[in-house]
């Protein structure tokens, strides 16, 4: 059936073009194309979140055991806020706070009110 659509939708697959997204062969040799680049960029920024994860996640979870009430507060309101707002929300608010951050301490060493 989806031979058949193919054939008499009059539509002609040009895949001839797709293995140059892949890569392609030069005289200095292989040369990556946007898809395996892509592909590149996605693990490294893979292997960087998780390696990231772990460690805030042992830290979060070391000071929420510790004997220190203030390890413990910090912990526990780091956990409320992540948990406790959608992801779509982080994604915009955290990229922004340095940038916000430099406005809020310029205004208040400049004096303005």
């Amino acid at each position: 059936m989806l031979t058949r659509g193919g054939v008499h939708g009059g539509y002609h697959w040009q895949w001839y073009r797709i293995p140059r997204f892949f890569g392609t062969f030069q005289e200095s040799g292989f040369v990556p194309g946007p898809i395996l680049t892509g592909l590149s960029v996605t693990l490294q920024v893979t292997v960087v979140s998780l390696a990231a994860a772990m460690v805030v996640g042992l830290l979060t979870a070391l000071l929420r055991l510790s004997g220190s009430f203030i390890g413990r507060t910090v912990a526990l309101v780091y956990l409320e806020v992540i948990r406790n707002t959608p992801l779509v929300d982080q994604g915009f608010v955290l990229p922004n706070c340095d940038r916000s951050m430099r406005t809020v301490r310029t205004v208040s060493r400049v004096g303005v009110s």
